[in-house]
C-alpha cells in the first residue's frame, strides 16, 4: 500500500483513514502488508510506528520542493490538470516502486494523483486506487459550473480523471453515491467497489463532564475554514443571546480566518490547536459541526464526531455520503432557520437527549462504516 504524506503524529484525516485500514490487514492472517509511505518529515518515532502497521516498511524520500519534478507539477496544476498534480514527482519514483511492489498481489495507490507511480500495465492487472475524493466533483463544488470556460475546464478535469481511473484493476471510493457518480460519467460498474469510512472509533463509556456546547475539528485549509464562518453566520444567530461555548481542535484554529470573524459576547471560543486523544475532546462536548458550504466525498471529522457519540450540525457538504440519522442530525440546508433553532435549543436543553440521539447515530455509522467493508477489496 503506496501512501503519501504523514501518518503520525497526530493520524488524522486521510492519514487516519489510511492507518486504520493498514491496521485491519495487518491483523488479517491471510494478508502480508508492504506499507509504502513517501515523506520526508519523518522522526524515528514515526518509522517506528510504521513498522507496527505493517509486516514490511519502506519509506521513500521526497524530491526537494523547487526540484524539477516539483516545478513541472506545478505548472500542470496551473492548467487545471487536477489528476496530474503528482505526475512527474510520481513519474520519478517509478522504478523504484516497481521494484518494490514486483511480488505483490494487490497494489493499493491512495489517491488517483499518483497513478504515474506505477507502470500502465502493473495499473491494470493488480493495482487498487482509493481515490479519497473525485477531483472533478470537488473542483466544480468549490469553483462553480457557471461560464463557458470554467465548464470548459471542468469538462478537461473530468476527462483526464476518468481515463486515469479506467487505467486501474479497481477504483475503490467511499460512497455510494461516489460510484454512481463515476458510473455516470462512464466507467464499468463492474470497476467500482463502495468500501465506506473505514475508520475504528472507541465507543464513549461513562459520563464525562460536558465542558464545551460545540465543536469543530479540521486542519487549516479552505473548506474548514468556510465551516467556521458559515457556524457564526447561520448557526449562532439562531441561538439569540444564550451564552455557549465552542471548541476548536486542529489547526483551523491557527487560521487567518479568526481575525475576519466578529465573534458575539456571548461565545466563548477555545481554540485547542492539536490534541493528543480526540475522543476525550469528543466527550467533552455536547454538540459537533460540520458546516462547510463547498468540497466533496465524506469528511473524516464528521465520521470521527459521530462514531464518539455526537449530534451533529451539518450542510449538505457535511454530511454528504454518511448515513447520518433524523434525529442525529440537524441540516441546516435541509430545514428552515426555525427548525434549526428548536432543535439545537433542545439539545442544549436536554443533555441526556442530544447524548441518546448521538449514541443511536453512532451505532448506525459505525455498522456501515466497519473495516471489514474492506474485504470488498480482496479478490
Amino acid at each position: 500500500m503506496f501512501f503519501e504524506g504523514r501518518l503520525f503524529p497526530n493520524c488524522g484525516g486521510t492519514a487516519r483513514v489510511v492507518a486504520d485500514m493498514a491496521r485491519y490487514f495487518r491483523a488479517r492472517p491471510d494478508v502480508w502488508l508492504k506499507l509504502v509511505v513517501l515523506d520526508g518529515r519523518m522522526t524515528g518515532e514515526d518509522v517506528e510506528k510504521c513498522r507496527v502497521l505493517s509486516h514490511e516498511f519502506v519509506r521513500l524520500a521526497p524530491a526537494a520542493r523547487f526540484s524539477p519534478t516539483g516545478i513541472l507539477n506545478g505548472l500542470v496544476h496551473r492548467f487545471g490538470a487536477d489528476v496530474h498534480a503528482a505526475y512527474f514527482r510520481a513519474r520519478a519514483l517509478r522504478s523504484e516502486m516497481s521494484a518494490l511492489c514486483a511480488d505483490a498481489d494487490l497494489v493499493l495507490v491512495n489517491f488517483a494523483v499518483w497513478h504515474s507511480i506505477l507502470p500502465r500495465e502493473v495499473r491494470r492487472k493488480k493495482a487498487i486506487v482509493i481515490t479519497h475524493d473525485v477531483l472533478f466533483q470537488r473542483r466544480a463544488s468549490f469553483s462553480g459550473t457557471r461560464g463557458f470556460w470554467r465548464r470548459l475546464a471542468n469538462a478537461w478535469g473530468r476527462r483526464l480523471e476518468v481515463a486515469v481511473l479506467k487505467s486501474f484493476r479497481t477504483i475503490a471510493v467511499f460512497a455510494e453515491y461516489e460510484k454512481d457518480l463515476l458510473v455516470r460519467v462512464g466507467i464499468d460498474p463492474g470497476q467500482v467497489v463502495c468500501m465506506g469510512m473505514p475508520i475504528v472509533c472507541a465507543k464513549s463509556v461513562g459520563t464525562v463532564q460536558k465542558a464545551y456546547d460545540f465543536l469543530i475539528v479540521g486542519a487549516n485549509c479552505l473548506q474548514n475554514e468556510e465551516t467556521v464562518a458559515v457556524f457564526f453566520a447561520r448557526v449562532v444567530p439562531l441561538l439569540g443571546a444564550r451564552p455557549v461555548s465552542l471548541a476548536v481542535v486542529g489547526t483551523v484554529g491557527e487560521s487567518s480566518v479568526w481575525k475576519s470573524l466578529s465573534v458575539p459576547p456571548n461565545v466563548s471560543v477555545a481554540r485547542l490547536g492539536r490534541v493528543d486523544d480526540l475522543a476525550r475532546v469528543c466527550q467533552a462536548a455536547r454538540i459537533g459541526v460540520s458546516t462547510p458550504p463547498h468540497g466533496s466525498g465524506i469528511k473524516v471529522k464528521t465520521v470521527e464526531c459521530i462514531e464518539y457519540g455526537l449530534p451533529m450540525i451539518v450542510t449538505d457538504c457535511g454530511a454528504e455520503g454518511v448515513p447520518v440519522t433524523e434525529k442525529g442530525t440537524v441540516n441546516i440546508d435541509r430545514v428552515s432557520s426555525e427548525v434549526c433553532a428548536q432543535r439545537i435549543a433542545a439539545w442544549l436543553d436536554d443533555p441526556a437527549s442530544a447524548a441518546e440521539d448521538g449514541r443511536q447515530q453512532a451505532e448506525k455509522v459505525r455498522e456501515a462504516f466497519s473495516p471489514s467493508r474492506l474485504e470488498v477489496l480482496f479478490p
